[in-house]
């Protein structure tokens, strides 16, 4: 979500194989979604992700048909322009893209096991794994980053199941995960991460959730505090969330106190209230969407976020569409 409240959500619908591109689409308060026009002259045919900084300007995380990395910035006017370019390998993808508010922007190359930071001006460096300052990190596959209020950049590595922290002063530690940890809570570096897809970092603390652990967890300050989820299935609406069962949570966010988590195999949104109180707001039966195709139920649901107004928007690929759900209608 941009300032003024409009979602930009990347469609990747075509490929390089067939020569078909990708659309870059904004969605606005009415919830109608517009086609950005992209200057294909600039070489942006697959697009990976996109991001804003500070200020609300667009970037967009792109590969050519000769599969060169690209960072494209939109001006106000719409104009865009290139800020980097680099090559990628066989085995390289850029994907997760992130701006800091110094307009610094750091990438994930998921296969080649680093990431990437392109400074304002286009320099494009390692800024940890292979060939980085932080190459002591070992990473694995890295995946999803997310940014900090205070500029601390979190990565989940999904091949050795933990989360580092890349610290403004440019230090690189492990922040939570250990191999062969077992326990459900505690300190960071000790608790057993089973697959953490989605890492959201607030003003109070982070919260994140667990693929394959069937949870969410809170880190508070101090620890790390399991608030929802008991074993994979389908099951607790009205009672308290530790008790409930979840399937694959991926998508996780806070607004108010209360937490926002999709359950994708259970094609689900559920809620939990801030006396820890979990409830299913969008599933099967459902009619809070107001969809004829599917009543209202969600096909795999990804993608999660919150716009400051209390709007939500929910990345549905399995159903072709981003579902944008009015602030006090959940």
């Amino acid at each position: 979500f941009a300032p003024d409240g409009t979602a930009y959500v990347v469609d990747a619908f075509g490929s390089l194989a067939n020569a078909k591109t990708d659309r870059l689409l904004a969605v606005g308060r009415d919830r109608r979604a517009t086609e950005i026009a992209i200057d294909r002259a600039l070489g942006a045919q697959s697009l990976h992700g996109v991001g804003l900084d500070a200020t609300g300007q667009l970037y967009l995380l792109a590969q050519t048909a000769a599969r060169e990395n690209r960072l494209l910035k939109r001006a106000t006017g719409g104009a865009w322009s290139q800020v980097a370019s680099w090559p990628s390998g066989d085995r390289q993808e850029s994907s997760s893209l992130a701006i800091a508010p110094d307009g610094t922007a750091y990438v994930t190359d998921h296969a080649g096991g680093r990431i990437m930071r392109i400074s304002p001006t286009g320099q494009v460096g390692s800024a940890a794994g292979a060939g980085g300052p932080a190459a002591t990190a070992a990473l694995d596959e890295p995946g999803q980053l997310a940014l900090a209020p205070d500029g601390t950049l979190y990565v989940y590595d999904g091949g050795s199941g933990r989360v580092f922290a890349l610290r403004t002063d440019g230090s690189w530690k492990p922040w939570a995960g250990a191999s062969g940890a077992v326990s459900r809570s505690g300190d960071l570096t000790a608790i057993a991460l089973n697959g953490p897809l989605a890492v959201v970092p607030d003003e109070a603390g982070f919260t994140f959730t667990e693929s394959q652990g069937y949870a969410i967890k809170r880190f508070d300050g101090s620890q790390v505090l399991t608030v929802a989820g008991n074993g994979r299935g389908f099951a607790g609406d009205g009672g308290p969330a530790l008790s409930a069962r979840l399937n694959g949570p991926t998508g996780v966010a806070r607004h108010q106190g209360t937490t926002w988590v999709l359950d994708p195999v259970n094609n689900a949104l559920r809620k939990i209230a801030p006396d820890g109180t979990i409830t299913t707001v969008v599933g099967p039966g459902s009619r809070l969407l107001s969809d004829p195709r599917a009543e209202d139920a969600l096909v795999l649901p990804e993608g999660l976020a919150i716009a400051p107004d209390g709007r939500m928007a929910i990345v549905d690929p399995g159903a072709n569409r981003v579902v944008i759900l009015p602030a006090g209608s959940f």
